[in-house]
């Protein structure tokens, strides 16, 4: 980051120096040299504006943890996909940094941090349950994904509540600041996530040709004011279009003002909004809460996008390729995106994208909002040590936030991907604005959980009746896992 700045000051000193070696041979050189500071000055304050996130997500205080060694002590991790780096460095900037957070964390606590992983996320549920019913406590942390078999491993009471482990501090900023709030029931807390992992919420990209070729308004700018609306989005996407090929038909070869797959990546845009699946009562008993307003306005200026104009193709999940309009072959000025990390998939593109967060409901909306289909922590009921548990917990979380999230923004994003001083700071923007809910990760994969990729990509027409037709269901599941919920008071 310093490195960063100090090139962009050196380029503001070139400007300055430059614009008043040019003025002096001239009667015009006084307002060149006007012309090139206000320019500098202009640049400068875009850079330290923008740099403000990537200042306020890295700065936070050392856990406090307990000055304890454990005299290498096997600490294992059931875990899924390919095991991290173990050994030594392997030269990738973010592989090598997350191997050096794996040692750093080792070495304060005398530890030996193991992974045993499974091949996919149906498997963690059956693993956890046969090693807790055999009695034997052979995992001390359970990655599992956000979506898949939560409810039923929460149901057999197979881990802890969070809220009863030791030595973690939910308050810091490398865990996650809406999670005990949106994913607990009267305190009751089985799910964690922060730091640890590297996080990929939801956001949206652009095309900063077809941006500049339409004439659009600075984008960063109206994020940056709050200004960043969910019209905002409709209406500029409105003003792009074009039928490239000349057929007469809008087809993957044509040009749009908004792209993507429509299934779980428009959920997006309901959190964005500051709507919510699954709402809490007062007693913090779980409602499906789509069936308002709101959410219907969302969904109809969406649909209206969609189907009421020629500056919009989407598609299934799961459909041919060969039907998708290509995002990195400039043929839409947005795409809506699953995930932050995807941005790594376009560092051959030619054209410069640009990266910024879902669109607020209204100007009235305070703060953005960044929707994320991660995994969670989990701390089996069986565990050893749970205090240990907690500590390790503690400190990785930290320990990625400050030395492997850098890395990943800076090499895997800036550098190579959005290629842009401002899209760093709409990343940290995003990363720092992450947001669950309990509809999506408690509801496993249903109609209503990824309302509106359903309904927009079938040209829903009439929405109410297909939420209404969903809710006894759905809210019947909810009510369920409440009960699952509220059975841990038994345990302590």
């Amino acid at each position: 980051m310093q490195k960063r700045l100090l090139s962009v000051l050196l380029l503001v000193i070139l400007i300055i120096s430059t614009a008043v070696v040019s003025g002096c041979g001239g009667k015009d050189g006084a307002a060149v040299t006007t012309s090139a500071n206000e320019t500098a000055q202009t640049e400068a304050e875009t850079t330290s504006k923008f740099s403000e996130y990537a200042s306020k997500y890295l700065v936070f205080d050392d856990p406090v943890v307990p000055d304890e060694t454990f005299d290498g002590l096997e600490f294992v991790i059931l875990g899924i996909g390919d095991e991290p780096p173990k050994d030594e460095e392997t030269g990738d900037v973010v592989e090598d940094a997350i191997y050096l957070t794996r040692r750093a964390v080792e070495e304060r606590l005398d530890i030996d941090i193991v992974y045993k992983m499974i091949p996919s996320i149906v498997d963690t549920e059956p693993t956890l349950k046969k090693a807790v019913m055999s009695g034997d406590s052979a995992y001390d942390l359970v990655i599992n994904h956000s979506i898949h078999a939560i409810p039923d491993i929460i149901s057999q009471r197979l881990v802890h509540d969070w809220n009863r482990v030791p030595n973690v501090d939910f308050t810091q900023p490398y865990w996650n600041q809406s999670m005990n709030e949106t994913l607990s029931i009267k305190g009751i807390l089985p799910l964690a996530t922060g730091n640890y992992f590297i996080t990929s919420p939801m956001c949206i990209f652009f095309n900063k040709q077809i941006h500049k070729d339409y004439n659009i308004e600075d984008l960063y700018t109206l994020v940056d004011d709050g200004k960043w609306t969910l019209d905002k989005f409709c209406s500029i996407s409105k003003m792009v279009s074009a039928d490239l090929n000349g057929d007469g038909v809008y087809g993957v070869e044509d040009l749009y003002g908004m792209i993507g797959m429509a299934d779980y990546q428009f959920m997006g845009f309901l959190a964005g909004c500051n709507q919510f699946v699954v709402e809490k009562d007062e007693n913090d008993f779980p409602t499906v809460a789509v069936d308002n307003e709101k959410t219907f306005n969302i969904f109809t200026k969406l649909h209206d996008l969609i189907y009421g104009t020629n500056a919009a193709k989407v598609w299934k999940y799961g459909s041919d390729p060969a039907t998708w309009v290509s995002f990195a072959d400039n043929h839409a000025l947005f795409e809506i995106e699953g995930g932050l990390g995807y941005a790594t998939h376009y560092r051959s593109m030619e054209t410069d994208f640009g990266i910024i967060p879902f669109p607020k409901y209204d100007d009235l909306q305070a703060d953005y909002m960044s929707f994320e289909l991660g995994s969670f922590l989990m701390v089996p009921i069986n565990v050893k040590n749970i205090e240990l548990c907690g500590t390790v917990s503690e400190l990785l979380c930290a320990e990625s936030r400050r030395n492997v999230l850098p890395e990943y923004v800076d090499k895997m994003l800036v550098s190579k991907a959005s290629r842009d001083n401002e899209s760093e700071g709409m990343i940290y923007l995003i990363l720092d604005s992450v947001v669950y809910d309990f509809g999506v990760n408690l509801g496993y994969y249903n109609d209503l959980s990824y309302i509106l990729g359903f309904t927009l990509r079938e040209d829903t027409t009439d929405f109410t009746s297909y939420v209404t037709k969903r809710l006894k269901k759905a809210n019947k599941h909810y009510e369920k896992v409440y009960e699952s919920y509220l059975a841990y008071e038994d345990m302590y």
